[in-house]
């Protein structure tokens, strides 16, 4: 349990830890493919030293107790005492796996138990043995030899720190059955070899770095309580000289501190200031002009001149704060190679990753959330796409099959994209999967497009694996990838091939609070269409419209879009089509009336709040330059909505 006083340096631990972890996974998955890489161990080494350091100080014992067994194992490798493997790396990473849900489970005030399992095949690895049941069997003596004479507190202790326990008694307490078990236990698994000079000194940091910690922790409530004048013992502050001469020198080296975190709440406290700031500055611009219309004066120059600076500080300002939520993806992407590994290694296939465009960022939020969906589309890309390696063979195909992240910009769009070299989506397989669920008629699915078709497989609870296997066959996953994507303003598209692969292609906006939108209305009432959407408009005297089966459609360049009348749908009644506005909604085209159309403009978007709750069809409201509140239309939800023949508003 962490008590308040704890509290403050927790947090930073789990910071820390979270890096210190992601950072253990990329080596060990390195190491795979260079288990010799000098380097690569050194860097996982210290990383687990530095876990093991910062749980010990907090008393997170079971954490101390898997990333000490872990680190044994990590240090016998860097001494060659022991040569890397698959049964070494899966051991680890498990300890990865248990460390993660342990800090969680800390963080949540529950009591974590080590698991004794996995201590204890950590242990057999570091002693240079594989896991097996004669292993277990010393195990299971020396445990019998502690119980019986009365050292049950030692039991999962490795055989070293037991032994030097011991030894530490009076001659006449120690058993001797018990300490030739323990010699002979010893002699088996070799005599551990004293780390070099540098890394002692690495180690001396991180123990050190939790000590700092903790001393700026408490120093303010130490002063306050008159106990903190203690001084500390003369070997502690021989390290804690060393430790204040090494942080000058890094300091040197990289010319100061230039990292500095900050509460995400206030990072959202700003934003939504900076979004005040925009919607001011769209009305003082509007309200500029209608003045420069009205009044013909020389000074109007040096007003418009002032207006244009205001304009690019504020634009500045909000590109400035926008940054300050940027990640690059690779906080991503890095958390991907171990599921590609566990998967590949799951379903008996050669899969290699490959990541692009690590640098480009993300909103913070965004990139949160990805996380799940990516995950799915993984899943299936292996799953689905990726054939086995005899069957690649035979294709004429590599072995080892590829998987490719990848990220970029685009105008003011992100894109990231997941592709493989895999069979492809068999569209007729698609077709009657939808048929036999019910999700589509017969008739409708000799209407729609290849792309349509292909969209079906985001609908809930579809799925054309035969059989449900641990990895996928349930029928969900898809359209969760979808709903993060839309809840986002996002944007997403499929391209597939025979025997070629297939590719998911995401996009989201560079910001999620301030959006350019086209302004429309119908009968006076104004409403916001997010911009990124809209693929082209057309003036109302020169659209053709048809009506095929009971339903209104725009032909437009010989195809036939679906046609609604957003007056009717959001129950206001449309005199006239003035425009056709033409958008790309999810993964089909559809065509949406309105009467009168001003332009685009940058609007902050306001979400209802829980009085109002969410309405599907309108994702919030915004204020416009010149005072108006307006809608902002969700034309996906429209769309589903209408599709469901119900009213929004």
């Amino acid at each position: 349990m962490i008590n308040d006083d704890m509290r403050e340096i927790f947090n930073e631990f789990i910071v820390e830890a979270e890096e210190n972890l992601d950072k253990l996974e990329q080596d060990l998955l390195e190491l795979e493919n260079d288990p010799e890489n000098e380097d690569i161990l050194n860097s996982a080494f210290r990383a687990m030293h530095t876990l093991k350091g910062g749980a010990g100080f907090l008393g997170l014992d079971a954490i101390v107790e898997v990333a000490h067994a872990a680190e044994d194992i990590l240090g016998k490798l860097r001494e060659g005492a022991i040569r890397f493997s698959s049964d070494i790396n899966d051991a680890i990473l498990s300890a990865i796996d248990f460390i993660r849900n342990a800090i969680k489970r800390y963080d949540e005030g529950e009591e974590v138990e080590p698991p004794r399992e996995l201590v204890e095949k950590l242990r057999s690895l570091a002693s240079g043995a594989a896991p097996s049941s004669s292993q277990g069997e010393e195990d299971k003596g020396l445990n019998r030899l502690l119980e019986k004479y009365g050292f049950s507190h030692l039991k999962g202790k490795p055989v070293e720190e037991v032994l030097e326990e011991l030894i530490l008694l009076p001659p006449d307490e120690r058993p001797d059955e018990l300490i030739a078990e323990l010699d002979k236990l010893i002699s088996a698994g070799g005599s551990p070899q004293e780390p070099e000079e540098e890394y002692k000194e690495k180690e001396l940091e991180a123990d050190m770095k939790m000590i700092e910690m903790a001393h700026q922790g408490g120093e303010e409530k130490g002063s306050q309580e008159g106990g903190a004048d203690e001084e500390p013992p003369p070997e502690q502050e021989k390290k804690q000289e060393k430790k204040e001469v090494k942080k000058v020198e890094k300091k040197e080296k990289s010319g100061g501190e230039k990292v500095l975190r900050i509460d995400v709440d206030k990072i959202e406290a700003l934003m939504n200031l900076v979004g005040e700031l925009v919607l001011e500055r769209n009305r003082l611009v509007r309200g500029f002009q209608k003045i420069s219309q009205e009044c013909i004066s020389k000074d109007m120059d040096e007003f418009e001149t002032i207006l244009s600076s205001i304009d690019r500080i504020v634009g500045d300002l909000q590109l400035a704060v926008m940054k300050t939520r940027m990640q690059p993806v690779k906080r991503l992407f890095q958390k991907f190679p171990r599921v590609v590994r566990d998967l590949s290694k799951m379903l008996g296939k050669e899969v290699e990753l490959l990541m692009e465009g690590e640098d480009v960022e993300m909103d913070k939020t965004i990139i949160e959330k990805l996380e799940e969906p990516m995950i799915h589309l993984i899943r299936n890309a292996i799953d689905h796409g990726i054939e086995s390696a005899e069957e690649r063979e035979r294709l004429g195909k590599p072995r080892k099959g590829t998987v490719l992240l990848k990220a970029y910009y685009q105008g003011d769009r992100i894109f990231v994209e997941i592709a493989d070299d895999g069979r492809g989506i068999d569209i007729d397989k698609v077709k009657l999967k939808a048929l036999e669920k019910g999700i589509v008629s017969k008739e409708r699915l000799d209407k729609m497009s290849k792309k349509e078709i292909l969209f079906l497989i985001f609908h809930p609870g579809f799925s054309t694996k035969e059989d449900v296997s641990e990895v996928s066959g349930r029928g969900v996953g898809m359209d969760v990838v979808i709903t993060t994507v839309s809840n986002f303003r996002g944007t997403i598209d499929i391209e597939t091939e025979k025997n070629k692969g297939t590719r998911i292609i995401m996009s989201f906006p560079l910001t999620i609070g301030i959006i350019r939108s086209l302004l429309v209305s119908i009968k006076d009432r104004y409403y916001a269409i997010p911009i990124y959407s809209v693929l082209e408009i057309i003036q109302g005297e020169d659209a053709e419209i048809k009506t095929l089966s009971g339903k209104e459609v725009l032909l437009l360049r010989e195809q036939t879009i679906p046609l609604f009348r957003l007056g009717g749908i959001l129950g206001v009644e449309e005199s006239h089509i003035g425009y056709i506005i033409v958008a790309q909604v999810g993964g089909q085209r559809a065509a949406f009336t309105v009467e009168e159309l001003y332009g685009d403009e940058e609007i902050v978007i306001k979400p209802f709040g829980k009085i109002v709750g969410d309405i599907q069809g309108i994702s919030g409201a915004t204020i416009t330059g010149e005072g108006k509140v307006v809608l902002i239309l969700d034309l996906e939800g429209i769309l589903k909505r209408e599709v469901n023949s119900a009213t929004i508003i």
